[in-house]
């Protein structure tokens, strides 16, 4: 067994603490979701977390301090006096005489009142008595140049933890601060004089008394309890988590076992108990915890394919909701984050200790489900290795139109992909990263990056429309990932030249009628394959040479040396002569050249020529199988390896499939239609009508109109993307058959047809070969081109008599207003924009709406920008309205080409890009820019709202125009149709782009 241990460290204290493991030296891997009491201690403990204060400001309200600014001056200080900490019964004492006066050194505000002792003998000058164990020390004090001053901390059993040298003083106060070896609780200043005269030779002189009046000053004396500095510690650490964003704080990190091991653990947790009244006392507990790791998921054996992936997809595409891909559309999966396609992998050969690493990367393979001819392309992920590996000169190409399969290399790639996440470690963590009281502006954890395997079309020839390929229309795939250039094989059948691809040893083999036929007295062995290839399936068909003949043949993975007797795992057939019981079984064989052991085995009901033995590789186990006959065993020790062939005497190799191990695998369907354009454009233009009664007489019982007041809420809530199908099937039945439609019952290509009462169509009916589904992938808009004629008459105008404000007195109005293309108005005239209500023609003419404020303003003048010739120019009077407040009408009549404006107009700067159909109205004298808007057009596109109804397998669907809560008949006319198809592949928080979501559109048109 291998041992590795991990030291766990968990400090009990106030706050709670992160818990770190730490594996043979690998940073440390974050545990700060470990579960939700924990987080809602870290928030109560931590208000702000994990926007945490610096370090230095959680420890600035720890300290507890003595100091004498508050004390009178010449008050004495010493011995029996005792100073307290704050917040302490800590203690501080003189041991010589001491008084506080005003600092005399420099570093201080000034009058600030400190504590000053006389120096005389060397020796300790005070002394700190501690309640309770410190972290660290602080001092900050003032001495002479010719004193050297020295701090020393003891611990409670009074063994120096630290000293600290400070040498000579300056002419200011300093602040030392003092870390220990252990916990502090004394410390002490002490101090000497050097003599002036030292001996010759000597590095160091004796101390003497230092003069009279030889003074120390200190102005605090600091510390930090060590149970104080644990709890900021363990906070800080709780609050930081590691860094935010990095493995730490979101609980990513990585480490790196062996897959299939046996582990033992071994952690440590030590426990401190200690309080002023007596000495500490600990104790450490060892625990060990044994596990065996699996290999990567989707690589071990299980029940289904698939069973391990299952957790991270988070989108396999296979049409969308109408169950079938359209040709040029490619195939995905997509994996949420917690499952990467490249992984590096921890690999240690057999009877090796040096592990290094190995890349694994997957793909997406495609296979058709039925060969419909010759060449039927599937994708694989290498070329075929007994093609490539013929004993003499270069491998000839595959024959192709002879063999109904054709292998093609894949050109699947991978693409990273931003998502959602939905793990509920996330979940929770983004609960407590984007609360309101974190300002830090911290990115979501819920925010990450997933990957897509692509698989694009191939095999169906070009895609006429772009580059790539297209998909075999109307075929039925399996979608398969596989390990990026795992092994492959497909001797479907057996070649000329094969049998020189293969390591031989006993017996003779030889091609013969598409099969490999190997010739033996005792064992034989034929290698192929790499070493380093793992996690297969092989499929090999066996067969006896002649009927009743003893068979004993298979397949061995993990082959280690050459020979008859080489290290691996072999499954094989085992049928005695006679037609006697045939058994499936599993041999190992730990050493080349050592004894084969019989696994495992299953007896076999009986055996088919050829029988299919199907052996599959798992990271952790190997599975045989025969028919309904399955034998596993554990892989052991025997992992990466060669192939071979076995057999004991003689025996028929009529097939041989090796591809990579199917780590998971879904069904697809493809279309008959290139695209969704194509499959809206196959109508072919012929419109059916469907008039009551089509089935006979009295089969209509129910008119689009009473229909839609009865049904409306159940086919509303039916068309609802996520109710069953089964409540849409029921809702169009009953309309189907209230209505007595005829449904096609052969529908080969996209059918419409309207429903007339009369004539007045009052639904459409659309019938697809293939499912539309209007729930929640296609739009359909329904436009109406209707033709806008004159406006009615306005009636007879009144009298054109003197106009008192003519265009001159409008000019005038306007004449304080700056010469801009887009002004601001005069005195009771309306912005630019607003001037127009609308605008139409009349033949030859133009007839504008005015806004009212225009009702005085006599006559004007209009331009209108047309595409030939460019830019003509109108005039006519100005009507007022009839009623008060109402538009006022003006008939301009057309003058001719617009003339060179005069300079200083505000024409040409209104004219500049002004698109055909735009009208400007303007003075008289072409200076002054009134109103600007556009000719109404004559044909104007109306929209329809319409409600569909479809069948549940949606094949067939009504279109129900509607106004208001009421069905109502489409007016005579022009009409398009327009589906607009959005299919996304898999949720993603990226852009949308043309790989992440198909989006096409479609318009046919319709006479009514």
């Amino acid at each position: 067994m291998l041992n590795k241990t991990w030291d766990v460290d968990i400090q009990i204290a106030g706050q709670p603490a992160a818990k770190k493991l730490l594996l043979n030296g690998v940073a440390p891997y974050e545990f700060t979701t470990a579960n939700p009491e924990a987080d809602e201690q870290i928030v109560h403990g931590n208000p702000r977390w994990p926007c945490c204060p610096p370090f230095e400001k959680d420890l600035a309200g720890l300290f507890h301090h003595v100091t004498w600014r508050a004390v009178a001056v010449g008050a004495e200080l010493e011995a029996p006096a005792a100073w307290r900490f704050t917040d302490s019964l800590s203690t501080l004492r003189f041991l010589r005489s001491a008084w506080s006066h005003p600092a005399g050194y420099a570093g201080l505000p000034p009058d600030t009142v400190v504590a000053a002792a006389e120096l005389g003998l060397p020796g300790v000058v005070a002394r700190a008595d501690l309640d309770e164990d410190a972290a660290f020390c602080r001092v900050r004090m003032a001495w002479p140049r010719a004193v050297n001053a020295t701090l020393v901390a003891f611990d409670g059993a009074g063994t120096v933890v630290r000293r600290l040298e400070l040498g000579g003083g300056s002419a200011s106060h300093q602040m030392v601060m003092l870390g220990a070896e252990g916990p502090i609780r004394r410390l002490e200043l002490r101090a000497t004089y050097p003599l002036h005269e030292a001996a010759p030779n000597a590095a160091v002189v004796p101390a003497a008394s230092a003069p009279v009046g030889t003074l120390i000053e200190v102005d605090e004396v600091a510390y930090v309890g060590l149970g104080d500095y644990l709890d900021v510690l363990t906070g800080v650490e709780a609050c930081e988590g590691g860094v935010p964003g990095g493995a730490g704080f979101d609980g990513s990190g990585k480490l790196a076992f062996l897959p299939n091991h046996d582990y033992e653990l071994q952690l440590t947790t030590r426990v401190t108990v200690a309080h002023p009244s007596t000495p500490e006392a600990a104790a450490e507990v060892d625990e060990f915890v044994y596990l065996r790791t699996k290999g990567l998921p989707g690589l071990n054996a299980v029940a289904r394919t698939g069973d391990e992936l299952e957790p991270y997809v988070r989108g396999a595409y296979a049409g969308g909701r109408a169950g079938a891909i359209y040709r040029e559309e490619p195939v995905t999966l997509a994996f949420a984050e917690g499952f990467h396609v490249a992984v590096p992998l921890s690999a240690r050969p057999p009877g090796s200790a040096a592990e290094h690493s190995v890349l694994l990367k997957m793909q997406l393979l495609v296979t058709p489900e039925v060969a419909t001819g010759a060449d039927t392309v599937f994708t694989v992920t290498d070329d075929d290795w007994i093609a490539t590996h013929h004993g003499a000169g270069t491998p000839p190409p595959p024959d192709r139109g002879v063999f109904p399969w054709f292998p093609v290399k894949a050109r699947a790639h991978s693409d990273p992909t931003g998502m959602r996440s939905t793990d509920p470690l996330r979940q929770r963590l983004a609960t407590l990263t984007q609360r309101p009281g974190v300002t830090c502006g911290l990115a979501d954890p819920l925010d990450v990056t997933g990957t897509v395997l692509v698989a694009p079309p191939q095999g169906g020839g070009p895609n006429p429309d772009a580059s790539g390929e297209l998909w075999a229309a109307g075929a039925r795939f399996t979608a398969a990932v596989r390990v990026e250039g795992a092994g492959f094989v497909d001797r479907r059948p057996f070649v000329a030249g094969d049998e020189t691809a293969l390591s031989r040893s006993g017996g003779t083999w030889t091609v013969e009628d598409g099969a490999l036929r190997v010739s033996a007295t005792g064992p034989a062995v034929a290698l192929f394959g790499e070493p380093a290839w793992d996690h297969l399936t092989v499929v090999v068909g066996i067969a006896a040479p002649e009927a009743g003949a003893a068979l004993s043949a298979g397949v061995g993975v993990g082959v280690a040396a050459d020979g008859t007797a080489p290290r691996g795992l072999f499954a094989s057939v085992d049928v005695p002569a006679g037609g006697g019981p045939a058994r499936l079984v599993v041999r190992r064989r730990e050493t080349p050249g050592g004894p084969l052991a019989e696994v495992g085995a299953a007896d076999l009901d009986g055996v088919a020529d050829p029988t299919a033995l199907e052996v599959t590789a798992f990271d952790d186990r190997l599975r045989a199988s025969v028919g309904a006959a399955v034998v596993e065993v554990d892989r052991g020790e025997i992992r990466a390896g060669r192939l071979c062939l076995t057999a004991e005497g003689d025996a028929l190799f009529r097939s041989l499939q090796v591809r990579g191990l199917d780590m998971y695998a879904f069904p697809f369907a493809v279309s008959r239609f290139r695209s969704f354009t194509e499959h809206i454009g196959s109508w072919s233009g012929r419109l059916d009508e469907i008039s009551p009664d089509a089935l006979g007489p009295g089969t209509t019982t129910a008119t689009v109109a009473s229909l839609w007041s009865a049904t409306a809420a159940a086919v509303t809530a039916a068309m609802a993307p996520d109710a069953p199908s089964a409540e849409r099937e029921q809702a169009f039945a009953t309309w189907v058959s209230a209505l007595g439609l005829p449904l096609k019952d052969e529908v080969t290509e996209l059918e419409l047809s309207r429903l007339v009462d009369g004539a007045q169509t009052r639904a459409l009916l659309i019938e697809s070969p293939e499912p539309l589904d209007f729930t929640a992938e296609i739009e359909l808009t329904l436009i109406q081109r209707k033709h806008v004629g004159p406006l009615p008459p306005i009636g007879p105008l009144p009298p054109v008599g003197p106009i008192a404000p003519t265009h001159l007195a409008v000019r005038e109005a306007l004449a304080h207003v700056p010469l801009t293309p887009v002004r601001q108005p005069g005195p009771g005239l309306p912005p630019v924009d607003e001037a127009i209500v609308d605008a139409e023609q009349l033949g030859d003419d133009l007839r504008l709406r005015l806004h009212p404020a225009f009702a005085g303003a006599g006559t004007l003048s209009v331009v209108l920008v047309e595409a030939e010739p460019p830019r003509r120019l109108y005039h006519g009077p100005v009507i007022p309205p009839l009623v008060a407040g109402k538009p006022a009408v003006m008939r301009a009549e057309s003058v001719g080409p617009l003339p060179h404006p005069p300079a200083g107009s505000e024409l040409p700067a209104a004219l500049a890009g002004a698109e055909p159909g735009t009208v400007l109205l303007v003075t008289n004298d072409l200076m002054v820019l009134l109103g600007r808007g556009r000719l109404q057009p004559a044909d104007v596109d109306v929209e329809v709202p319409v409600q569909v109804l479809q069948n549940g397998d949606g094949h067939r669907a009504l279109v129900i125009p509607l106004a208001g809560s009421g069905a109502i008949a489409l007016s005579p006319g022009r009409h398009r149709l327009t589906f607009r198809l959005t299919r996304e592949r898999w949720p993603t928080t990226d852009l949308p782009d043309d790989l992440s979501t198909y989006v096409r559109e479609a318009t046919i048109a319709l006479d009514l």
